[in-house]
């Protein structure tokens, strides 16, 4: 009988489940902001069953990833807001751009992670760097800083917990498909080099991005290096679909303005 390269072996299974499994990105420069924010904001933006924490952090990340053992080199940014899943610490995504389809097909696919295209660029020269993020033709966040000096390690977290809704939309257009899966996952990082600093960042008008809203209050740290980064994420819950619905339409973008946009 002839084979199709289309219908898998079971090796091959078993190689492509060992990279859902255990995602892994490697020489990943970074740039890592974060602040504290108004709680009501955050407040608001979490879907139930997540529960706001003090203080209310926003963190966002840069990264220049150079090679993975999924989805080959890529640049993205991601914004989290802190939270909690009953007694569980951890964040959720609430926005995240990449500048290649492989990279964002992958991780929505996998842990439904709010990736959409986008240009993010980060730039060091002496002890300044700056990043900023372009989507549409237009630029909408950047973050400024300045090094001061080598971080300590050691105190840096080396595991952090995030928290993803899994989902789609029903094809009636009746609202989703199923109820969605609130997925854990672990980021375990690896740390080369890092730097800290003091920095600033600042959210520019879009008709597509809400971050605005997350507005710096007090800027808590900037930091700056070079990390290896592997993955992993587990299932924990499901949620009643009509009470996630009003949640998922971060995930996409307004399809009434790309309509106008044609």
């Amino acid at each position: 009988m002839a084979r199709s390269r289309y219908v898998k072996t079971e090796q091959e299974i078993k190689e492509y489940l060992s990279i859902y499994a255990n995602p892994k990105f490697y020489d990943v420069d970074t740039l890592l902001f974060l602040y504290e924010t108004k709680p009501e904001v955050i407040a608001a933006m979490l879907p139930p069953p997540l529960q706001p924490v003090d203080p209310p952090m926003v963190t966002v990340q840069i990264v220049l990833a150079a090679r993975s053992n999924c989805v080959a080199a890529f640049d993205g940014c991601g914004v989290w807001i802190s939270c909690r899943y009953n007694e569980l610490p951890g964040a959720h995504c609430v926005h995240m751009v990449m500048n290649t389809d492989q990279a964002i097909i992958f991780g929505r696919e996998l842990m439904g992670e709010p990736k959409k295209y986008g240009k993010p660029s980060l730039v060091r020269q002496g002890d300044r760097v700056e990043a900023r993020v372009e989507r549409f033709g237009k630029e909408y966040l950047t973050i400024h800083g300045d090094l001061s000096g080598p971080a300590n390690i050691d105190e840096m977290p080396k595991d952090s917990d995030v928290f993803y809704f899994k989902f789609l939309p029903a094809c009636n257009g009746s609202g989703l498909e199923f109820d969605p899966i609130l997925l854990k996952a672990h980021f375990k990082t690896h740390y080369n080099s890092l730097e800290q600093g003091l920095g600033n960042i600042t959210y520019l008008p879009s008709d597509h991005d809400f971050l605005y809203e997350l507005e710096c209050i007090n800027p808590v740290g900037l930091f700056y290096g070079n990390v290896n980064l592997d993955a992993n994420s587990e299932r924990i819950a499901t949620i009643p679909a009509n009470d996630f619905l009003p949640y998922a339409f971060g995930k996409m973008d307004d399809w009434r303005l790309l309509n106008n946009m044609v």
